[in-house]
C-alpha cells in the first residue's frame, strides 16, 4: 500500500473520508489503548460524538502495520508507511507555520509516517474531523512522532500544540487552529489580504478578505475567530447579510469568485465604517 493508493481511496470516498498524517522517526506502532482512550472510551471525545450520532459498537483488528477500528458502518484506519511524507507536501506548510519556527528542521528528521483515515458512516464533515483529530492525538501520545500534517488545511503542527488544541474539542467547539489555516499577505504598504484553507473540507465556504488596513495579527485572529464561530454554530449566512463581533462592528458578507483557482468563497468586506 502506498500514499497514492490511500489518497485514491479517500478521493473515491469523497466527502465520506477524512485523512491526516503523522511524521515519526521510528517504526514504533501506536498504542491501541491510547488511540481508544483519545477517541473511544466512555466520556472521551469519540464517545461523545458516537452518542450524538447513535453509534456505540467499536471493534478493532490489527493486520501487520495496519490498525482497523470498526464502528458500525464506519472505519478508522491507521497505517504505518515505510518512508517519509514527500517533502513537496511539507515544504510550503513548514515555511508558513509561524506557530512553529523549527517546523522545517523538525519535519526533515522523520523517516516514516502514519496515515490516519476515517471513512464511511453517517458523520457530518465536522464530526468526522473531530474524531480524526482524536485518533491523531492517540498516535502522537504513543509513538516517536515529530509533527502532524493536516492536509485539509495544508498545515503542519508540533505534537504538544496539536494535543493542546484537540484534547478539549467537541463538535460544538472545534479546534479551529488545526482545522483551518489563515494566511495574511501584504499587497501594498499597510494594505493586506487574507484567506482561509480548510473551511471547505468542513462543509463551509472558504473565507477571503480582498483588502484591508487591519493590522495582520488582529486580522488573522479576527478571521480565525469568525471561522470558528461559523463552524461551531453551523451558520449559513445569506448573501448581503451583516455579520460581526457585536452590533457596533458589523460588515457585509458576499459570495464571490475566489482570488485563487477554487470554488465560490465567502468574502468579508472589512472596508466599512462598522469596522
Amino acid at each position: 500500500m502506498t500514499d497514492d493508493d490511500i489518497t485514491e481511496d479517500s478521493e473515491e470516498g469523497g466527502s465520506e473520508c477524512a485523512i491526516a498524517m503523522v511524521a515519526t522517526i521510528s517504526e514504533r506502532l501506536p498504542s491501541v489503548a491510547k488511540i481508544k482512550k483519545a477517541c473511544g472510551l466512555q466520556g472521551s471525545l469519540f464517545e461523545r460524538v458516537l452518542s450524538k450520532f447513535g453509534k456505540r459498537k467499536i471493534e478493532e483488528q490489527w493486520n501487520e502495520n495496519v490498525l482497523m477500528l470498526e464502528c458500525d458502518d464506519s472505519q478508522i484506519v491507521v497505517v504505518l508507511m515505510p518512508g517519509s511524507i514527500p517533502w513537496s507536501q511539507l515544504e510550503g506548510p513548514c515555511a508558513t507555520a509561524w506557530w512553529w519556527p523549527d517546523a522545517t528542521e523538525a519535519m526533515q528528521q522523520h523517516k516514516y509516517h502514519f496515515i490516519a483515515m476515517i471513512r464511511g458512516g453517517e458523520w457530518n464533515e465536522v464530526a468526522r474531523r473531530v474524531i480524526l483529530a482524536g485518533v491523531i492525538q492517540g498516535v502522537l501520545e504513543s509513538t516517536d512522532a515529530v509533527g502532524v500534517y493536516w492536509g485539509d488545511a495544508t498545515l503542519v503542527m508540533q505534537p504538544k500544540l496539536f494535543i493542546a488544541n484537540v484534547r478539549p474539542a467537541t463538535i460544538d467547539d472545534v479546534p479551529m487552529m488545526v482545522f483551518a489555516d489563515v494566511r495574511v499577505e501584504e499587497i501594498s504598504d499597510g494594505v493586506y489580504r487574507c484567506f482561509t484553507t480548510g473551511m471547505e473540507s468542513l462543509g463551509f465556504h472558504e473565507i477571503e478578505v480582498d483588502e484591508t488596513t487591519m493590522e495582520p495579527d488582529v486580522l488573522m485572529e479576527f478571521i480565525l475567530d469568525s471561522a470558528k464561530y461559523i463552524v461551531d454554530n453551523y451558520l449559513e449566512i445569506p448573501e448581503g447579510n451583516t455579520f460581526g463581533r457585536d452590533a457596533h462592528k458589523q460588515f457585509k458578507i458576499h459570495y464571490r469568485p475566489s482570488m485563487f483557482d477554487r470554488d465560490i468563497v465567502m468574502k468579508f468586506d472589512l472596508n466599512q465604517d462598522g469596522m
